[in-house]
């Protein structure tokens, strides 16, 4: 199985505009330029064609081969570079879009082997939002059966694709051996991909939370391979902020040395677009090296604890500040098209009586007006991990926790969640947060550097703003600049 260690995505996290473009916006036209530089600029061995709640471009093999033939006859698609689908979920999304997806998979064969390039360019698929192996399996199998159909029209393939798990919450990365060991016992293989999320879990349960749950994963995938000789190359989708999984050109040794076991890293669009592109490169080419560490042991049953006792307090607090980060959220920049999408919690879920909106747009929002998500809950859930004498189990498998919170706190600005504080007890209980974080930290928090500083400023401008009723689209935007994502 081909295994790239860099797959570029289109995820909408980017604050400035593509060096290529020039406009912050990348339309569904756009993206098909996109895919070509993303391998021939920056170096990508993957680049990820969503289906997922956007509009998808159903020709993007055919519009690559004919406007950038030059290249993709040296490197190939399915042979020297990979091109996958992250298809919709059915059990999410309306089924006539999966449908689409195949059609454009089989299409996309004729087209290559008539252009006289290695067929198929497309062998790989995701599928979000997986809770079963049964679900992959079903999919794998209404692929199959489609591919047949298209025998009756001529010969056509590819005749099966491979669809990986993409696993979005805590509970569930915790225990994707079982998904795992399932759909390879069901399929007779002896390897898979495995794909981890990062933002939505964090959202769903708070980042250390999340963290948890993604190394408890990994570490049981270890043990399923030791015990049966699979292999199991898993993935791990992230953004640049440490809410996120905290991937940034700058930080892609720490962020290997965090994550052992990880095969294949996202590289999203604030990754690609917001740090100088001699940079992005440089650590492009790094990432192969570097993903090559076996996952470490974890003490599953007190890292699940933990993660319990984090969710706990993020989740009891996060009512409670939905209102004002849905009117945030309704400033930050647009930077892809988007479909209305319902799902996860990332994907505008309902949440006690509110919503909230899909990840970014949350990490945005909140950073945007100087509290980081990263510490609601947090300085709560360590006094209490405290107590059942936890924290030392947390900080031996969640090894860049202290540093996370630090580089989150460059982003606080404590005057205005003193003046949150005042109105509503949720943000009190933020506050409270922020202490304790820093009695564990032994340290204060906050601006340390001039941009920090700047950073600050913009977010007391955005909640004066926002109280007189204007619009802050400019500010979430310089902001974002400064920190090198938009969420």
């Amino acid at each position: 199985m081909k295994v790239p260690a860099t797959m570029a995505t289109q995820h909408p996290d980017n604050a400035r505009a593509p060096y290529w473009l020039g406009d912050g916006f990348v339309s569904a036209t756009n993206e098909v330029e996109e895919c070509y530089r993303c391998f021939k600029d920056i170096g990508c061995e993957e680049f990820l064609w969503d289906w997922e709640g956007k509009h998808a471009d159903e020709s993007v093999v055919e519009k690559l081969l004919e406007n950038y033939g030059g290249f993709f006859r040296k490197k190939q698609l399915g042979r020297d570079i990979t091109l996958t689908f992250r298809f919709p979920n059915i059990w999410q999304e309306r089924e006539y879009r999966l449908a689409k997806a195949f059609v454009s998979i089989l299409s996309a064969n004729d087209f290559a082997t008539e252009y006289g390039v290695h067929a198929p360019p497309i062998n790989e698929a995701y599928l979000p939002m997986t809770t079963a192996a049964r679900q992959v399996l079903f999919i794998e199998d209404r692929y199959r059966e489609v591919a047949n159909a298209f025998q009756a029209l001529k010969p056509s393939g590819p005749r099966e694709i491979k669809v990986t798990p993409l696993i979005e919450t805590v509970h569930l990365m915790a225990n994707a051996d079982k998904i795992v060991a399932e759909y390879l016992a069901k399929r007779k293989a002896d390897e898979t991909r495995v794909w981890f999320a990062r933002s939505d879990p964090a959202l769903n349960s708070g980042c250390a939370a999340a963290v948890l749950g993604v190394k408890t994963g990994l570490a049981r995938l270890r043990e399923l391979e030791e015990n049966t000789g699979a292999r199991t190359h898993p993935i791990i989708g992230v953004g640049c902020l440490p809410f996120r999984g905290g991937l940034t050109p700058d930080s892609v040794r720490e962020f290997a040395g965090e994550y052992p076991g990880i095969r294949t890293v996202t590289v999203q669009s604030g990754f690609r677009y917001d740090y100088p592109l001699k940079k992005v490169k440089h650590a492009i080419a790094a990432l192969p090296g570097l993903l090559k560490k076996k996952a470490g042991p974890v003490d599953g049953e007190k890292a699940i604890e933990a993660s319990r006792v984090f969710e706990r307090f993020y989740t009891g607090t996060i009512e409670g500040v939905a209102g004002e980060v849905n009117r945030l959220a309704a400033f930050v920049p647009r930077r892809r098209e988007r479909r209305l999408h319902i799902g996860l919690f990332g994907y505008s879920r309902n949440v006690g009586k509110k919503r909230l909106p899909r990840a970014i747009a949350f990490v945005a929002a909140l950073y945007s007006v100087g509290v980081p998500p990263e510490f609601i809950g947090a300085g709560r859930a360590l006094r209490e991990l405290e107590k059942r004498n936890l924290v030392d189990a947390v900080e031996d498998v969640y090894t860049g926790l202290r540093k996370d919170l630090v580089r989150a706190g460059h982003f606080l600005n404590k005057e205005n969640l003193e003046i949150l504080a005042t109105a509503k007890t949720a943000w009190k209980r933020v506050k409270e947060d922020v202490l304790l974080v820093e009695e564990f930290l032994g340290e204060g928090i906050g601006p340390v550097e001039e941009e920090h500083f700047i950073h600050r400023n913009i977010a007391s401008n955005v909640r004066i703003l926002l109280s007189r009723g204007g619009n802050v689209t400019e500010e979430i935007t310089r902001a974002g600049e400064i920190r090198r994502s938009l969420g």
